[in-house]
């Protein structure tokens, strides 16, 4: 039976809007976090707080005697934790390394190489190898890259930290590199290339 190639098309557009909103996701909470530091800081220096003030987060009115606290942290942790290089700041990257590849390998994989009339383990891809051995390691060793991580990684460079600790640039390089690939499956089956991996130059 030959690709069907509409289908395929279809499911390749559709995979790439969600890698966009993962990244988009990424990229919207590290801007907040980045206005979160400056309104905390504007507000310590009009209100003469210190970085040991408490921060919580409740559901309800803080008047209210039936709310409830859900959690609680100092400005200067809060402030920490939200820099560039702070946990929140990498864990938001493993976050996204988790979702793109699960995307990929529950979501869309099967579905693929269905409409390619291919068998599901000939659709391989570097990048999402890479991403499964950093998905392991984050779910099931605390982030920290073991020694046989390092050594099959084949796209991506392991952090010098020795965990999944990932900044902005390598984020982009992933997405990139993800676009790409499926810019690749389509390109193949269908001799159009759609151009997914672009990255816009903003003028």
């Amino acid at each position: 039976m030959p690709p069907d190639i509409a289908e395929a098309e279809r499911l390749a557009a559709d995979m790439v809007a969600e890698v966009n909103a993962v990244y988009g996701l990424y990229l919207d909470a590290n801007a907040g976090f980045c206005e979160l530091i400056k309104v905390i800081t504007r507000a310590q220096d009009q209100a003469g707080a210190t970085d040991e003030n408490i921060v919580f987060y409740g559901d309800g009115a803080p008047t209210d005697p039936g709310n409830v606290l859900l959690h609680q942290t100092t400005q200067g942790a809060l402030k920490q934790r939200i820099q560039e290089g702070g946990r929140h700041y990498y864990l938001l990257a493993r976050m996204l390394v988790v979702l793109l590849y699960e995307l990929w390998e529950t979501g869309y994989r099967t579905p693929l190489a269905t409409a390619g009339d291919v068998p599901r383990n000939d659709v391989l891809i570097p990048i999402f190898g890479d991403l499964r051995l950093l998905r392991h390691d984050i779910l099931h060793n605390k982030g920290r890259l073991k020694p046989e991580t390092v050594q099959k990684l084949a796209i991506l460079a392991p952090p010098a930290s020795g965990c999944v600790d990932l900044g902005k640039r390598e984020v982009q390089e992933i997405v990139t590199h993800v676009k790409t690939a499926i810019d690749e499956i389509v390109t193949n089956w269908t001799g159009h290339d759609p151009a997914y991996r672009t990255i816009w130059h903003v003028t």
